[in-house]
């Protein structure tokens, strides 16, 4: 069995990566046009944050990464996308990079709609799991930060 320190929020961001990775590869395997439109749109506006709050980031990153999964029609990926996000844990999880920078929790968001747009699910796969681990790694340094 695989331990980690941070056994609880590692297994959300495992559930999260399993979930955002098929949504993405199914995006990128049938990107339309119409769908990298709505992706761009969607980051381009939750991305213009007025109030640099934990909740305002949150929600952006959240509206963010749900529509990707909304986008793959999937309806049992969306129920677990949500699932995951709803929950207290999601919240006070991302909280902790308040500590770090909450700027750095957009990372790169049109980089994934790039990978998208590829059309080759790899390059998908490979992008999700990058930005993925990258707001891992701030989460977990966050928390170090508040110890």
């Amino acid at each position: 069995m695989v331990r980690h320190p941070h056994c609880n929020q590692f297994a959300v961001v495992l559930g999260r990566a399993a979930i955002e990775r098929q949504s993405a590869r199914i995006l990128a395997a049938h990107a339309s046009p119409q769908v990298i439109d709505a992706l761009r749109n969607t980051v381009s506006t939750e991305e213009n944050i007025s109030s640099p709050s934990v909740d305002a980031y949150f929600r952006a990153n959240r509206a963010i990464h749900r529509k990707m999964v909304e986008l793959s029609d999937n309806r049992y990926l969306i129920e677990m996308f949500d699932n995951i996000w709803n929950r207290a844990v999601s919240y006070n999880l991302f909280a902790t990079i308040a500590n770090v920078d909450l700027a750095q929790s957009f990372g790169d968001h049109m980089r994934l709609v790039d990978a998208i747009e590829s059309g080759n699910p790899s390059i998908a796969l490979e992008a999700i799991v990058d930005h993925i681990t990258h707001g891992f790694d701030l989460q977990i340094k966050g928390l170090e930060t508040r110890s």
